[in-house]
């Protein structure tokens, strides 16, 4: 590991800790030849919910490096499960409302 990959990984970190998405930090890494550092910022983007750069995410699975689609894959269905959730539970309670509001008249 070279001194540039300990100084992005400490900014990463630093990233992480504060829950803050540094764009600039990581549009950098993305852009970066080195692999490893787009692996790396791909799932830093997934660790601080990085909203404004999932739109990247897609570009990322097509990366010719497979760490790096996987990592992007991977934030991409943690998201869509994430979305299926919150989709059951609203339809859930669309249909119990309706039905609360019958029990309470039944009463």
């Amino acid at each position: 590991m070279s001194d540039a990959d300990v100084r992005h990984d400490a900014r990463l970190l630093q990233m992480a800790d504060a829950r803050q998405l540094d764009t600039i930090l990581v549009d950098s890494l993305l852009a970066d030849p080195n692999s490893s550092r787009r692996a790396r910022a791909t799932l830093a983007i997934g660790q601080v919910k990085g909203k404004a750069r999932y739109g990247r995410l897609r570009e990322l699975l097509l990366d010719a490096d497979t760490a790096v689609a996987a990592n992007a894959a991977l934030l991409s269905d943690l998201r869509m499960t994430r979305l299926r959730c919150f989709l059951s539970r609203a339809q859930l309670l669309a249909h119990l409302i309706p039905l609360r509001s019958k029990l309470l008249v039944a009463r």
